[in-house]
């Protein structure tokens, strides 16, 4: 068994504790944006989800929203119907499989978007000015690589009760 000191000099220990850091401020940040905004906070995030694939030439199915959102299909269902009625999004057949419904944002969402998002952009890009180009794609690299890991993870692997895996 490790001692505290062991276990906070481990490679990589930092890394998670200031993604944990990081989550816990941008979840601040989308509550802020959709109470100024008048928006459920499940509305900005979906918002964020579908501009992040409209710029990857990504077109979502509702059931794809819902699992990137990890919402149910029954409440998928009922934001992409309020983001209809405020005019943030729409449902359209699939550009190259007419059987598939997807979720396009509209304009509207998209300047609303750029209202949600452009402070945080900025002050990132403001963040990252010092760094290589190099630096940013082993950063990249690195997310990349953590964001997988996180989907590969499951509850059962975090209940496991493994002595021999300490918590990055």
């Amino acid at each position: 068994m490790s001692t505290a000191a062991e276990r906070d000099h481990r490679p990589g220990r930092g890394i998670g504790d200031r993604l944990r850091e990081l989550t816990g401020e941008i979840d601040g940040y989308v509550d802020a944006v959709a109470r100024s905004l008048g928006l459920h906070r499940t509305d900005v995030t979906a918002i964020g989800t579908l501009v992040s694939a409209w710029r990857r030439g990504e077109a979502l199915t509702p059931g794809e929203l819902s699992r990137r959102t990890r919402l149910s299909a029954a409440a998928a269902t009922a934001l992409v119907d309020r983001l209809e009625r405020v005019g943030h999004a729409t449902r359209a057949l699939h550009d190259s499989d007419r059987r598939h419904v997807v979720v396009r944002l509209t304009d509207t969402a998209r300047r609303a978007s750029r209202t949600m998002f452009g402070p945080l952009n900025r002050s990132y890009a403001q963040a990252l000015a010092g760094y290589t180009s190099e630096e940013l794609a082993l950063v990249e690299r690195v997310l990349d690589d953590l964001i997988e890991a996180t989907r590969r993870a499951s509850v059962a692997d975090a209940d496991e009760d493994d002595a021999t895996v300490d918590p990055v």
